[in-house]
């Protein structure tokens, strides 16, 4: 893994729902057609928790959603045309405080208020491929990560977010041209303090980047907003770009200027 500090500056939290292939060797289903799992290797990628029910777990899998009410103990499964992303689809999962349960996909962003029964889509977000989603401390506050293609195959890149559980979403300043957004998360000790990282999109110039040579293949880079506004103060993640993709692990919980990045490659 790869430590990114620096002179980013000061400020105050947010908390991320951790990604997990946690409970997978629990989960035993007997039947063939349980196990093809839209015919890819049936494993679990993420787990959610409900802030004000410990015992409500989420989990996703590459066969749809699993969901707990007793801390683990009996699931029920969703598939994934119950929720509407595609069977191919990994899409990313948060819990807000009032319990709605979030999923970002490439159709939009889908919540969840009745405990899976229904997943409208969310008007506020409508149009806007969700590639990442986290909570603040407070988990009435949610911020999403979106991808736009304009008319000219060019992508732009946005932070949303929601003071009122994913009721509504504001964006946070003007969209970024021509990056490609991987992960974002703020500091848990900043509410304030947003980081996201992305990739240059290639042949798209510069994109804004703070150094378009880094790499032939878009340069891997780290954007930030210190006052939970504007996303901007780009730099490059040495050693990442369009196929070593930059994923944000963690913030320190205590340290908004301390992050834990990990490269696709592993570095």
């Amino acid at each position: 893994s790869r430590r990114v500090t620096g002179s980013f500056g000061a400020g105050r939290g947010r908390a991320r729902n951790v990604t997990a292939g946690l409970f997978a060797a629990a989960l035993v289903f007997s039947g063939t057609h349980a196990a093809r799992a839209n015919g890819r290797y049936p494993y679990s990628q993420q787990v959610t928790v409900d802030p004000n029910e410990p015992s409500h777990l989420w989990l996703r899998t590459t066969y749809g959603l699993l969901t707990s009410s007793d801390g683990g103990a009996t699931w029920s499964w969703l598939c994934d045309d119950a929720v509407g992303f595609a069977p191919t689809e990994d899409p990313m999962m948060a819990a807000a405080a009032d319990g709605a349960v979030l999923l970002g996909a490439a159709e939009g962003l889908f919540v969840t208020r009745d405990h899976g029964c229904t997943w409208p889509a969310d008007a506020s977000l409508g149009g806007h491929s969700v590639r990442d989603l986290a909570t603040e401390s407070d988990p009435l506050n949610v911020l999403a990560l979106t991808l736009d293609v304009r008319s000219g195959g060019e992508y732009d890149l946005a932070v949303w977010h929601s003071a009122d559980a994913a009721a509504t979403f504001t964006r946070l300043g003007a969209a970024l041209p021509g990056l490609i957004p991987i992960t974002l998360d703020a500091a848990p000790s900043d509410p304030s303090r947003i980081y996201v990282t992305s990739v240059e999109q290639p042949n798209a110039g510069d994109g804004g980047g703070p150094d378009a040579s880094a790499s032939p293949d878009g340069w891997g880079g780290l954007c930030r907003s210190r006052d939970g506004g504007q996303i901007g103060e780009r730099r490059v993640i040495p050693g990442t770009d369009s196929f070593n993709q930059p994923y944000l692990a963690a913030v320190h919980p205590t340290s908004p200027d301390v992050l834990l990045v990990r490269g696709g490659g592993g570095s």
